[in-house]
């Protein structure tokens, strides 16, 4: 009460003191009153412009106190990495001549023939609306192979389909190659909890493909300079330089080991963060 009251009263002082400022300026004749009311509409008129800008600022920098909508809906947004459907290589496909320059997307016909062999590392990204926002295609290569390709003699669609180890063969996959991983979320959503996601599910997809404890390498190009920062933040090192390579692309190798204790440090890192 006492604080509305010293409103009222406050408002009350103002009008009174404005309408004896125009009386005053009212009976005062000539050039003297023409300025000054000049000057006292101009002040009303800075004052007005004054009140609104603060108002506005103040809105906005409330509206900076929380996340943006986009990120508020990407909150109760999950997302899934599982197996991918014969019928969902043609999507992957899409997605790779999308993605990658015409030299590096593979053909479909040389996907479906690497998921004939050995469909386990093929790998889908779904929003909790089961909408497909990205990819992952882990390859286990025979040995014979996998070192003709290391050494950058061969491109990944010379990769044929009796070069995979088969499902009943896991027992005997050491190295595994990861030839593609991409993360396309709708237009305002950001990629990194999708990419988050990729990685918790990393160790359930290599377990999928093989025995986790027999793996010694992991492989992978960088067709891109945000590919390559990847790779690097996530533990792996240069093995062969892209001059020494027919797909012209470095190609990087981490231990399985090493790898899985990476990502379970940026796991954390990541919880820790949005605990603070």
């Amino acid at each position: 009460m006492k604080r509305e009251l010293g409103k009222a009263i406050g408002i009350f002082v103002a009008v009174a003191g404005l309408i004896g400022v125009i009386v005053q300026l009212l009976t005062t004749s000539g050039k003297v009153r023409t300025i000054s009311f000049l000057a006292l509409f101009g002040t009303l008129i800075l004052l007005g412009v004054w009140i609104l800008v603060f108002s506005m600022w103040r809105r906005r920098r409330a509206g900076r106190a929380l996340p943006p909508r986009e990120q508020l809906d990407e909150l109760s947004i999950g997302y899934r990495t599982v197996q991918a459907s014969s019928k969902e290589i043609d999507w992957i496909a899409d997605l790779e001549r999308q993605v990658y320059t015409h030299e590096d997307a593979v053909p479909k016909h040389i996907l479906k023939e690497w998921y004939k062999s050995n469909p386990t590392g093929f790998s889908v990204i779904r929003m909790t609306n089961s909408q497909k926002i990205g990819h992952i295609d882990i390859l286990p290569i025979r040995p014979t192979t996998l070192n003709t390709f290391v050494e950058g003699n061969i491109v990944e669609r010379d990769i044929r389909g009796d070069s995979l180890y088969a499902p009943g063969d896991r027992e005997s996959i050491r190295d595994i190659y990861v030839e593609s991983i991409i993360v396309l979320p709708p237009k305002g959503f950001s990629k990194v909890p999708a990419m988050l996601s990729v990685l918790k599910s990393f160790n359930g997809l290599v377990e999928r493909i093989c025995d986790p404890t027999r793996l010694d390498n992991v492989y992978a190009i960088a067709a891109s300079t945000s590919g390559e920062r990847l790779l690097r933040r996530l533990g792996f090192d240069l093995l062969v330089p892209s001059k020494n390579r027919a797909d012209e692309h470095d190609l990087f190798v981490v231990k399985f080991i090493d790898l899985a204790a990476r990502i379970k440090t940026i796991l954390a890192a990541r919880h820790s963060e949005l605990k603070a």
